[in-house]
């Protein structure tokens, strides 16, 4: 069983992914914007975080960005989850430190398949 964060605005998206990733055995945390992301990962270490890339006070681009300069947070895996699909937006996510992209709409089985390349469980 992992720990993940779901860095998440939308209501219904972070409710959709936690039940499905609660499903499949894992502990499931959330925050709504990059900054509560980030106290969170601070504070209770996850296995992954799944982080949206759009969000209102801070973005996942900053957050992310963030989380990889700290040396106390670089190595914890996250997978980017924005509804932006250009081939750009992939690039920055991956620039920021992103160590995996999803697109929405979710795929819940595709990304209960990427979670399992991070984490055991």
């Amino acid at each position: 069983m992992a720990s993940i964060l779901i860095v998440e605005d939308e209501k219904s998206s972070a409710m959709l992914i936690t039940q499905a990733l609660t499903r499949a055995g894992h502990t499931v945390t959330a925050a709504t914007d990059g900054a509560d992301g980030i106290a969170k990962v601070k504070s209770l270490k996850p296995d992954l975080v799944i982080m949206d890339m759009s969000m209102p006070k801070m973005n996942g681009w900053q957050a992310i960005r963030s989380l990889k300069a700290d040396a106390a947070t670089s190595a914890i895996p996250i997978i980017a989850l924005t509804g932006a699909t250009t081939a750009g937006d992939r690039d920055e996510a991956y620039e920021a430190g992103c160590d995996a992209y999803e697109n929405k709409p979710i795929d819940i089985p595709r990304l209960i398949a990427r979670v399992k390349e991070f984490v055991k469980g």
